[in-house]
This record gives C-alpha cells, sequence and structure tokens, in this order.
C-alpha cells in the first residue's frame, strides 16, 4: 500500500467498497433465498497470494447449502485468453451446471495471453473487462430459471419513473468510461 500512487490508492479504495456492497448483497440474498452470482479472478494457488475468495464472509457462504462456487475459463465462452474465473452463485436453480456448461461457445481454450500491453501501449487485460455474450447469456438464463422456479410471472411490468431517475441521476454523477461507469476518473472527466 505505501508504494502505491494516490490515484491508485483511489483505485483501491473504491474496489473496496464495490466489493463491500457485492459481498453485502450476496449475503442478503442467502437470507432472502434469492439468487445472486459474484465472479472474480479464480483463487491462486498460492496461500500467501490475496482473493477474496478468502475472505471470511465469503468462506462462510461456501459452506451453506444454497451456495455453490463454480470455477470456469471464460475462454470457453469466447474471451480471448483462458482467463480462469471464479463464481460465487447464491441459490442457483438445481441445474446451473448443465446451463453453464450449454452456454459454452467453445470447447477448446485459445493460447492468446492478456497480459502486458499491446504494441499501441494499451493493456491486453481492457478487453477482458467485458464478459462475452455467451456467458452474459448463461447468466441470464440462471436468472430466469430461478425466477420462474420462485413463482415469479411470466409477464414483465414497466418498471416506475422513479427507477429511470434514479438510474440517470446515478450516471450522470459516476460518468460513463469506454465500458461502463469509471469510478476512478476525476470528476471532471467523467462528465466530459
Amino acid at each position: 500500500m505505501a508504494q502505491l500512487k494516490l490515484k491508485e490508492l483511489a483505485q483501491v479504495r473504491i474496489g473496496s467498497l464495490l466489493l463491500f456492497v457485492a459481498i453485502q448483497f450476496a449475503y442478503v440474498s442467502w437470507l432472502a433465498g434469492a439468487m445472486m452470482a459474484l465472479e472474480h479472478p479464480a483463487e491462486p494457488a498460492s496461500e500467501y497470494s490475496v482473493s477474496i475468495w478468502k475472505l471470511d464472509i465469503l468462506v462462510f457462504l461456501m459452506q451453506q447449502p444454497a451456495v455453490k462456487r463454480w470455477r470456469f475459463f471464460q475462454g470457453h465462452y469466447g474471451a480471448p485468453s483462458p482467463k480462469p474465473t471464479d463464481i460465487l452463485l447464491v441459490h442457483p436453480p438445481d441445474n446451473y451446471l448443465e446451463i453453464l456448461e450449454g452456454f459454452k461457445s467453445r470447447q477448446w481454450l485459445p493460447k492468446e495471453v492478456s497480459i502486458g500491453r499491446t504494441a499501441q501501449g494499451a493493456y491486453k487485460t481492457q478487453r477482458l473487462k467485458e464478459y462475452p455474450v455467451p456467458l452474459c447469456r448463461a447468466l441470464a438464463q440462471l436468472s430466469f430459471v430461478h425466477a420462474m422456479a420462485r413463482g415469479h410471472d411470466s409477464e414483465c411490468q414497466d418498471p416506475s419513473p422513479k427507477m429511470g431517475e434514479t438510474l440517470r441521476l446515478l450516471r450522470s454523477e459516476v460518468g460513463e468510461g469506454t465500458l461502463g461507469p469509471d469510478f476512478c476518473a476525476p470528476a471532471a472527466v467523467q462528465r466530459a
């Protein structure tokens, strides 16, 4: 921490806050019987490496029968490199593995490595910040199957206008990066 620059410290702070919110949501979802997915890079093999998967609250949740943890490679879903990933599924449908496996777009893993910089100087990990489309479809299907199993209405209702206004205000405060909200950009850059 002592060797981080101020911008990097701000990124660590925001990342920690976002993780805290996600963990709270996972815990509340577990209590309420709601489905939730929390994704993060696969836990490193070294016991000395930092990982969210070692946090006490996540260890506790992973011990619950209604919570499953699954390791997969985003490369099977179309990512340009393997990208090993762990996902915590709170109250997934019974056939969650069948659903997740069924949306793979390829059985082989790409050989490309997404470490370092491109010839133009951009980080190669930048293109991995968005989920591949087949993975998004798999996660959406998990949510749909869970909702239908709970007896959710099959007919959707439009959200209230207040929700749209709330989202608009949030977007005006947070701003947009090239791949979505950029929580770490200076305020002047976010609004540009």
